[in-house]
């Protein structure tokens, strides 16, 4: 999978912890990509469901043009870490992974750190990342969003220059991340 630069919106629907049940998950994958089909000019489209289903959503969007996401994974390609997913089990199925959410950042004490790391390993193994910086509703109300994203580093950070063991630089592609992030409105 190459590197998304697309002048396409790309829409991404995060199910977060939800649905309960196979069955339901089915039905909203399939809901979503009757709709996503009659668009596909206009915006891309990726689905992140649960770990659990993300083998029985991925058969149904085969070959339908929506893209696969996973809502989080882990730095290290292999290992004694029970319960986390490496960017090396995505590889090839997903496309996508959302990285830092703030649900994480808060119930979970993910840092700024652990999110470079994570991002560097998933690009690394090629997939897209969505990188979220942390800004928090509080921020939104009170209109200081903005600085809380322009205080993220404007230089590259010293895990820039890791070397991925899925076999390739992160260097350059991590780079990117600098760059401004565009606003949804």
């Amino acid at each position: 999978m190459a590197a998304r630069v697309s002048p396409i919106p790309l829409v991404a629907a995060n199910w977060k912890m939800n649905p309960n049940d196979a069955g339901d998950a089915l039905d909203l994958v399939r809901g979503v990509l009757s709709v996503a089909r009659g668009h596909a000019e206009r915006v891309e489209v990726a689905i992140f469901p649960p770990f659990v289903w993300l083998t029985g959503v991925a058969e149904v969007l085969a070959e339908s043009g929506v893209k696969l996401g996973a809502q989080d994974v882990f730095w290290e390609l292999s290992g004694a870490y029970t319960g986390e997913v490496s960017p090396a089990m995505l590889k090839g199925w997903c496309d996508w992974v959302i990285i830092g959410h703030s649900e994480r950042r808060i119930y979970l004490g993910e840092t700024d750190e652990m999110v470079a790391r994570k991002t560097a390993a998933a690009l690394g193994c090629e997939l897209n990342v969505i990188m979220c910086v942390g800004e928090l509703t509080e921020h939104y109300d009170a209109g200081t969003s903005d600085q809380v994203v322009e205080a993220r580093p404007t230089t590259p950070p010293a895990w820039s220059s890791l070397t991925s063991r899925c076999g390739r630089s992160v260097q350059a592609r991590a780079r990117t991340l600098s760059t401004p992030i565009a606003r949804c409105a």
